[in-house]
Protein backbone atom coordinates (compact mmCIF):
# COMPACT_ATOMS: atom_id res chain seq x y z
CA UNK A 1 0.00 0.00 0.00
CA UNK A 2 1.41 3.23 -0.72
CA UNK A 3 1.26 6.89 1.24
CA UNK A 4 -2.28 7.62 2.52
CA UNK A 5 -2.83 11.29 2.57
CA UNK A 6 -5.82 10.68 4.81
CA UNK A 7 -3.58 10.02 7.70
CA UNK A 8 -0.68 12.55 7.70
CA UNK A 9 -2.15 14.92 10.25
CA UNK A 10 -2.83 11.90 12.70
CA UNK A 11 -0.13 11.05 15.06
CA UNK A 12 2.64 7.78 14.64
CA UNK A 13 0.64 5.76 17.18
CA UNK A 14 -3.13 6.33 15.10
CA UNK A 15 -1.73 5.91 11.79
CA UNK A 16 -0.40 2.13 13.00
CA UNK A 17 -4.26 1.61 14.19
CA UNK A 18 -5.72 2.24 11.15
CA UNK A 19 -2.59 0.21 8.68
CA UNK A 20 -3.63 -2.53 11.56
CA UNK A 21 -7.26 -2.12 10.51
CA UNK A 22 -6.86 -1.78 6.80
CA UNK A 23 -4.53 -5.05 7.33
CA UNK A 24 -7.13 -7.28 9.02
CA UNK A 25 -9.88 -6.15 6.02
CA UNK A 26 -7.64 -7.62 3.57
CA UNK A 27 -7.19 -10.43 5.40
CA UNK A 28 -11.51 -10.85 5.47
CA UNK A 29 -11.60 -12.03 1.92
CA UNK A 30 -13.28 -15.30 1.61
CA UNK A 31 -13.27 -18.10 -0.61
CA UNK A 32 -16.47 -19.34 -2.04
CA UNK A 33 -17.03 -23.27 -1.67
CA UNK A 34 -17.19 -24.68 -5.42
CA UNK A 35 -21.17 -25.03 -5.75
CA UNK A 36 -20.82 -24.73 -9.94
CA UNK A 37 -19.09 -24.17 -12.61
CA UNK A 38 -16.98 -21.63 -11.23
CA UNK A 39 -14.39 -20.37 -8.72
CA UNK A 40 -14.61 -17.55 -6.42
CA UNK A 41 -14.55 -15.07 -3.75
CA UNK A 42 -16.44 -12.70 -0.97
CA UNK A 43 -15.18 -9.51 -0.09
CA UNK A 44 -15.92 -8.06 3.29
CA UNK A 45 -15.98 -5.39 5.17
CA UNK A 46 -17.01 -5.00 8.41
CA UNK A 47 -18.32 -7.91 8.81
CA UNK A 48 -20.88 -7.16 5.43
CA UNK A 49 -20.71 -8.94 2.26
CA UNK A 50 -20.01 -6.18 -0.37
CA UNK A 51 -19.68 -8.30 -2.91
CA UNK A 52 -18.94 -11.49 -5.11
CA UNK A 53 -16.23 -12.06 -7.71
CA UNK A 54 -16.67 -15.34 -9.44
CA UNK A 55 -14.65 -16.54 -12.51
CA UNK A 56 -15.88 -19.49 -14.66
CA UNK A 57 -13.67 -22.80 -14.77
CA UNK A 58 -14.27 -22.91 -18.65
CA UNK A 59 -12.31 -19.50 -18.86
CA UNK A 60 -9.90 -20.82 -16.81
CA UNK A 61 -9.11 -23.94 -18.87
CA UNK A 62 -9.08 -21.50 -21.65
CA UNK A 63 -5.63 -22.07 -23.26
CA UNK A 64 -5.19 -18.46 -24.39
CA UNK A 65 -6.60 -16.96 -21.38
CA UNK A 66 -3.14 -18.42 -19.62
CA UNK A 67 -5.74 -18.60 -16.32
CA UNK A 68 -4.50 -21.99 -16.04
CA UNK A 69 -0.97 -20.70 -14.92
CA UNK A 70 -1.80 -19.12 -11.70
CA UNK A 71 -3.33 -19.52 -8.81
CA UNK A 72 -6.59 -18.15 -9.01
CA UNK A 73 -7.62 -17.30 -5.35
CA UNK A 74 -4.68 -14.94 -5.49
CA UNK A 75 -5.67 -13.81 -8.88
CA UNK A 76 -9.42 -12.80 -7.79
CA UNK A 77 -8.67 -11.13 -4.97
CA UNK A 78 -5.76 -8.99 -6.60
CA UNK A 79 -8.56 -8.10 -8.85
CA UNK A 80 -11.24 -7.28 -6.45
CA UNK A 81 -9.17 -4.61 -4.59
Amino acid sequence: MGFRYDLRHLDPQRRVIVTKKDQEEKKRNEVIPPLGDYEGVYFVKNGLSLFELRISKTAIVNEPCKLNEINITNWLCKVGK
